[in-house]
């Protein structure tokens, strides 16, 4: 089989599993007896561990084993644990578990990124915007099937199949094409050097994406309860979280195949830190659902163009060796910063309704003065790899 395609199979896997976590794991969780409360903080502990655990997994594929192998472990150990779940009674044992799943759930997003990045290099015909609109469409898919699922599967059933799609995603991780070796053990000191001149427009930049991608909090949090409160039907949401999705496959097929250098990658951060300015700007006025199903269209950019640009940006800034880590570190900052907006997203919601989408505005605002921060603080290259300046197809 083609790499290409195996690649696109691989994203697409991977969020097949997320789309069944995010919406459905929760209905599990209450088939086990679990309240609300208990719920919450099961769901939180992934979250946590995500913010502490991905910097140091991910690490390991820069030093010790190529991305796809370890993606693949990651994904045998995530299979175990929803076995394990499965047989577990009680809510401490199930957070105990939770805490295995979230060490094999945290790394997966970047290193599959890794893995398609190492692969992209030196064939300029192919872009990561091309392979990764899969996982966001497999991501669309798997929401509006899973919801057919509930209807004709027992809860008890949901843990399993996220089980299957674990093992699926260990075997697709396998099979995907090996691109370019990380450096050797050998060459730390030359890493390390070169992570030092670009340390500074490295942390600007992974500021920029969390604080761009944790505006979308209150929205991700709140958004469905407020379109209920508006008097939207179910269908009608539905429709507005869908276009969101649609408008984010576009923008990775359309715009992907030109975001092939650090700058184009920190200048698509700065246009997606704009959009959300600009999003939760107006949706802080309460614009209706004409308006708001206008503004979903946004989340192609606010979204999808700073995931591209990030993943652009930091594949050419971070020195062969480090970019699995650095990976990590992104990961694990917005991890962060989302769980920081979500749960000031709530007093915030509770005191000023849509008004709180304001503060939402101000984190776009702020993403993309760091972006801008960070294009300026890129270093003179010494060379076209630790320049950063052709790094992903254009």
């Amino acid at each position: 089989m083609d790499g290409l395609v195996r690649l696109c199979l691989l994203n697409a896997v991977i969020f097949v599993g997320t789309g069944l976590y995010l919406p459905f794991f929760p209905v599990w969780l209450e088939s086990r007896g679990l309240d609300a409360a208990a719920i919450g903080l099961v769901l939180a502990i992934p979250m946590v561990v995500r913010i502490l655990a991905t910097p140091f997994i991910t690490g390991l594929a820069d030093r010790h084993l190529p991305a796809g192998v370890l993606l693949a472990i990651v994904n045998a150990g995530l299979l175990a644990a929803y076995a394990l779940l499965a047989e577990t009674g009680g809510p401490a044992g199930i957070m105990a578990v939770m805490v295995f799943v979230g060490l094999c759930m945290a790394p997966l997003i970047p290193l599959t990124d890794v893995t398609t990045t190492a692969y992209l290099h030196g064939r300029p015909r192919l872009s990561y915007g091309g392979i990764r609109l899969w996982g966001s469409v497999a991501f669309l898919v798997t929401n509006l099937v899973g919801g057919g699922l509930l209807t004709v599967l027992k809860a008890d059933a949901f843990v399993w199949l996220l089980a299957a799609v674990a093992g699926l995603g260990a075997v697709a991780a396998l099979a995907a094409p090996r691109g370019e070796r990380e450096l050797p053990v050998d060459a730390a000191l030359a890493v390390a050097h070169a992570a030092r001149r670009q340390r500074k427009a490295l942390l600007a930049l992974v500021m920029a994406a969390a604080s761009v991608q944790a505006s979308h909090a209150m929205i991700y949090a709140f958004g469905t309860l407020h379109w209920r409160g508006q008097g939207l039907s179910g269908n009608a949401i539905g429709l507005l979280w869908s276009l969101g999705v649609l408008a984010e496959i576009v923008l990775f097929a359309r715009l992907g195949p030109f975001v092939g250098t650090v700058r184009r990658g920190l200048a698509c951060v700065a246009l997606g830190g704009g959009a959300a300015l600009v999003r939760f700007a107006l949706m802080g006025l309460d614009p209706g659902f004409a308006g708001t199903l206008a503004l979903q269209l946004l989340h192609g950019l606010s979204f999808g163009a700073t995931h591209l640009g990030t993943i652009a940006a930091i594949t050419g800034l971070a020195p062969r060796g480090a970019r699995a880590r650095w990976q990590g570190i992104l990961t694990a900052c917005n991890a962060g910063a989302m769980a920081a907006a979500t749960m000031a997203s709530g007093p915030l919601y509770g005191a000023f309704g849509a008004g709180g989408y304001f503060a939402m505005a101000g984190l776009g605002a702020l993403g993309m003065l760091l972006a801008l921060l960070a294009a300026r603080r890129i270093s003179q290259p010494q060379s076209r790899e630790e320049g950063g300046e052709t790094v992903l197809p254009s």
